[in-house]
């Protein structure tokens, strides 16, 4: 099989040939580890899948051409929306392929409802929107999975718009307030999403956390009120017009699981095991109604982990969780570089990619 028709195959909860793997956000410096030259743009990127045979290449979308981040200070700097962040040098090469750069978060744009009345949004289909996508699909679209990456999603995007704190409050004491901003955010997710099924794109991730390790950032009642409601609309969106939907969100989801089977998506990431999320029970579980994706730990494991550890742990999964398929293997959240020891880090990246390569093919040998 190719790795877009292993893709298939797993999200429609067969068995492919072997276990796929995903990773959704990748720093540009671990693709120069990877690679072993300087990073230069997208199709740098496109090479490191190709390298490591990674069957989910996931692209996000760009920003317009002509934008350039607005640099306040020497360490401090404004992103397309507005937004305040925090970077130091390292960050500056520490992008994800799409002409985004990395860093910490300091505070958002719209904090009243006349700042809300006055601000711009950004269009989705502005001119460049689309392109590291294109140029990824045109170098591998007929063999791999170039699945389209809609970043923040819809509450994400939301909240940081606003500072979490802030949005959370307003969800609770001006809640028509806070429909409104979730409104504008899923709109500009679902025309990014139909701009990436124009470019030809066949998988969507939706990467929207939701949740911390403790569980759901609000209470699953004020979710199911005012915010499923646009992931459930946008997921549905996806799905009528073909595409197949990963749904990526970081924490413990069990307490709001059922809403998001509910939404119908395909494949749920990154199932994080120090969130107190069983990627094993799940997949057992729901293999025929949900794809599970993820399950290596970004936290212990990789950077901190052994080769020997990093290798017996994608073992165990591949024995415990890949019986009649509905299993991808990455990353639990992505491959960047907050870590001790990057060169630690990336051979154990690539020893869970090696291993499951070698061990993860059907029929899976106990």
């Amino acid at each position: 099989m190719t790795p877009k028709e292993r893709a298939h195959v797993v999200l429609d909860h067969k068995e492919p040939d072997r276990i796929p793997l995903l990773e959704a956000w990748v720093s540009d410096r671990i693709v120069e580890k990877v690679l072993r030259r300087p990073y230069a743009g997208i199709r740098d990127t496109v090479d490191f899948y190709k390298a490591l045979e990674i069957d989910f290449a996931c692209i996000s979308f760009g920003p317009p051409h002509g934008w350039e981040r607005k640099l306040l200070d020497e360490k401090v700097f404004l992103d397309e929306w507005g937004r305040k962040w925090q970077y130091t040098k390292e960050d500056m090469r520490a992008g994800t392929g799409s002409g985004i750069v990395l860093g910490m978060y300091i505070d958002g744009t719209i904090k009243t409802s006349e700042q809300f009345d006055e601000y711009e949004f950004p269009h989705a289909d502005a001119p460049g929107r689309m392109d590291p996508f294109k140029i990824a699909l045109e170098l591998i679209g007929d063999e791999y999975a170039v699945t389209g990456t809609i970043d923040e999603g819809v509450f994400q995007r939301a909240a940081l718009m606003m500072g979490l704190r802030e949005f959370l409050i307003y969800l609770y004491e001006k809640p028509s307030f806070a429909r409104e901003l979730l409104k504008k955010h899923y709109e500009f997710a679902l025309e990014v999403g139909e701009c990436f099924l124009e470019a030809g794109a066949e998988f969507i991730l939706v990467g929207d956390d939701i949740a911390d390790n403790h569980g759901p950032l609000l209470a699953p009642k004020l979710y199911e009120e005012l915010v499923y409601p646009y992931h459930k609309a946008l997921v549905h969106s996806l799905k009528k017009r073909g595409a197949k939907v990963i749904w990526d969100t970081d924490g413990n989801v069990m307490p709001i699981l059922s809403h998001l089977l509910d939404m119908g998506i395909d494949g749920l990431h990154p199932i994080e095991p120090t969130a107190g999320m069983n990627i094993v029970e799940l997949q057992q579980r729901y293999r025929n109604r949900l794809c599970v994706a993820g399950g290596i730990d970004i936290v212990k494991l990789l950077p901190f982990g052994s080769e020997d550890e990093v290798e017996q742990t994608v073992l165990s999964l591949i024995k415990d969780a890949s019986s009649g398929g509905g299993l991808i293997l990455g990353s639990t959240n992505s491959l960047h570089t907050s870590v001790p020891d990057l060169d630690k880090f990336v051979r154990n990246v690539l020893k869970y990619v090696e291993t499951a390569h070698k061990f993860g093919v059907y029929p899976i040998k106990k």
